[in-house]
């Protein structure tokens, strides 16, 4: 395990030894244990019988066992026995590990050095770095390596922390997907599953106490929220407590946030414009919307601090940026913090209610009040999600995700005979057919780098290697099939497919994403992130000017675009598919009855358009005269697969599988 600091001592658990002034000191497997309990539940008390029970199971009850445990413990750690100041004596009632500074679990090997000597070199440490290392540790920079928690082949997910131990939540996937919510003592190695009955947990969340975890169970028809109370000391729970139904998968917080008061924060999708921040009274039980986002901006997710005092909100203003911003719960104010790039997937407070730890995609970064923000480093080439720190702040737990994206082909003749086309170990996704559809274009992420690869006739060849790793925004292929454009923040490459070399494009127009080529002009169809949420626009080639071709209908929020065979825009919303008409108005082409429009290509008869509904997904193909619909296939949400291109006459489909496994691991920071 390693060492804790309790006082000016070093708990050795493992080895059952005591270092005190230089001197190391062993004691009994026995007494060790019942430090360990005490630790376990530190600052609460811990009564004679609970304690024998856990570590003399099966005896008779008998209390001079842990009395003289007690003793031995007291004899070595406190300076005063008859003044104790860690291992206090509550009559009647029991014994509690009292810990008035904050203890660090050392997880250097073999520790050497004297007391004084660490004593000394904490002083020129303070004086140096100006800090002291007496109250709750500033979140620093530097840590060791990974290393992984769990001792289960199985994948897990939703980690989160105890704020009053080291004490972790999450669910484990089982057999069949019949997934469980876990307890795990990181300390002891000790884990204990709480869920009765499997089911689709998610947005897992402490209670301040840490005493209870409220979580969300989805179903076909909704999401429902539930807590279980749960004593850390055994890792025992009791049955679970139903709050309130939701409308299925509409909960959008990586996890819930639970205030000392009973009232859990969230996030909710209300539809997919709008995202609300909402409060749920556990005394009350009522629901209060609290905020709400439209358009441009999207409430991501949500941490509260431990003071709960702020609230620290991600706001997703598209095209890979993330606003931080935290409000005040007492005012209400709002002040904005830092922009950042990347893909947010989770965010927790520092004990020391000071800064952020923010999942972003593949690195961690600290955001202090004062608008710092910095990287912490270390090698990593996976995904991270749900990181966050310990009790303490010593060390950091995570979630890592092993991504494995690869590109399957059917056809429409026999649309379950899936042909696995690109497989790799690297994330291989977005494949795009050329206008002749005699090859496809994807993007993959192989060598740490974001590049472009072609594929034809059984073949992949890099044509864009991306040697800066900047974010690409999309990519579309020329008419001849001869080249293809690709997209950064603030440049366009303009890349020769036949001898992969390219020519940078640079403009001023901020980030947009590419969509398509104009057949009849040098021109680019693109997504414009507004306030009033995405826009089709046009960005010029030669004049690189950017015009936005519908701005005449406040908050319509256009998520799919295309164009026909003579340049005609047709564009939809979740909903709807339109087409502008000569005096600029909208066309309504198609309503869908039934679920949300994934996308949609045009060809020469009719379009087809991609509809996810509660269990899945489904291709169906709409007549350009009549409207009539004709299913072409359709998918089951655990397939995990996405259809991401489509030949013009609907023939030929290609796919991005998604096969990802979960672990987790801990960052660990050295104390000194």
């Amino acid at each position: 395990m390693g060492k804790i600091l309790v006082g000016c001592c070093w708990i050795d658990l493992t080895r059952c030894q005591i270092i005190k002034d230089g001197q190391t000191i062993s004691v009994e497997p026995k007494v060790m244990e019942v430090f360990e309990c005490l630790w376990t539940a530190q600052n609460q008390v811990v009564s004679q019988q609970k304690i024998f029970e856990k570590i003399w199971p099966n005896s008779i009850f008998n209390p001079s066992s842990v009395q003289r445990s007690i003793a031995i413990l007291r004899k070595t750690i406190e300076q005063d026995t008859k003044k104790p100041e860690f291992i206090i004596t509550h009559p009647k009632r029991g014994y509690s590990l009292v810990l008035h500074k904050p203890t660090f679990v050392e997880k250097v090997p073999n520790w050497k050095r004297s007391w004084p000597i660490f004593v000394t070199l904490m002083a020129i440490f303070s004086i140096v770095t100006g800090t002291l290392w007496f109250g709750v540790q500033d979140n620093k920079t530097t840590f060791s390596q990974l290393r992984p928690v769990t001792s289960s082949e199985s994948s897990e997910y939703e980690l989160v922390m105890s704020p009053k131990s080291d004490i972790a939540a999450f669910v484990r996937i089982g057999s069949g997907k019949k997934n469980h919510i876990w307890l795990k003592n990181l300390v002891t190695g000790k884990e204990r599953q709480i869920s009765d009955e499997a089911s689709s947990y998610s947005k897992l969340g402490w209670a301040k106490d840490g005493k209870a975890v409220a979580y969300v169970t989805r179903t076909a028809d909704n999401d429902q929220l539930y807590y279980i109370s749960v004593d850390p000391y055994n890792l025992s729970a009791m049955p679970p407590v139903f709050l309130l139904d939701l409308p299925p998968n509409s909960i959008e917080s990586f996890q819930m946030q639970w205030s000392t008061q009973g009232d859990i924060y969230f996030v909710q999708r209300a539809k997919n414009t709008t995202t609300l921040l909402r409060r749920y009274s556990i005394a009350n039980n009522t629901l209060t919307t609290l905020k709400t986002y439209q358009g441009k901006e999207q409430l991501l997710t949500i941490a509260l601090s431990p003071d709960e005092k702020n609230l620290a909100m991600v706001l997703d203003i598209q095209q890979n940026k993330n606003n931080l911003i935290v409000m005040n719960l007492m005012t209400s104010n709002v002040t904005p913090l830092v922009t950042l790039e990347g893909s947010v997937r989770g965010m927790n407070w520092h004990p020391n209610n000071q800064s952020l730890l923010i999942s972003n995609r593949d690195k961690l970064q600290k955001v202090t009040l004062k608008k710092q923000v910095t990287d912490i480093d270390f090698d990593n080439f996976q995904y991270i999600r749900n990181a966050s720190y310990s009790f303490d702040g010593a060390e950091i737990m995570m979630e890592l995700i092993n991504l494995d994206v690869d590109i399957l082909f059917s056809q429409q003749a026999d649309p379950y005979n899936y042909q696995r086309l690109v497989d790799t170990q690297s994330l291989d996704f977005l494949p795009i057919y050329s206008a002749q559809e005699d090859k496809f274009a994807f993007q993959s992420h192989r060598n740490g780098l974001k590049q472009l690869f072609v594929y034809e006739q059984g073949q992949q060849t890099l044509i864009f290697n991306n040697p800066n790793d900047e974010e690409l925004f999309g990519f579309v292929w020329s008419n001849d099939g001869a080249k293809i454009i690709s997209a950064s923040k603030d440049k366009l490459f303009l890349i020769d497919v036949k001898d992969s070399t390219y020519t940078e494009i640079s403009h001023d127009k901020g980030p947009f994403y590419l969509r398509e080529w104009y057949k009849y002009e040098d021109a680019l169809l693109v997504s414009l992130v507004t306030d009033d949420g995405i826009k089709p626009a046009k960005f010029d080639l030669n004049t690189k000017q950017l015009s936005i071709l519908l701005d005449s209908t406040p908050n319509f929020e256009c998520a799919y675009m295309s164009l026909d065979q003579n340049d005609g825009l047709y564009f939809s919303d979740y909903k709807h598919i339109y087409t502008l008409n000569s005096m600029g108005n909208l066309d309504l082409i198609w309503q869908a009855e039934y679920g949300e429009i994934t996308g949609f290509t045009l060809g020469e008869e009719g379009f087809s358009v991609g509809l996810a509904h509660k269990t899945g997904f489904e291709l169906v193909k709409i007549s350009y005269q009549n409207s009539e619909s004709t299913p072409l296939f359709t998918t089951h949400s655990d397939q995990g697969l996405h259809l991401t291109s489509t030949s013009k006459n609907a023939e030929k489909f290609l796919f991005s599988h998604v096969k990802d496994r979960l672990c987790f691991c801990k960052l660990l920071q050295y104390c000194i």
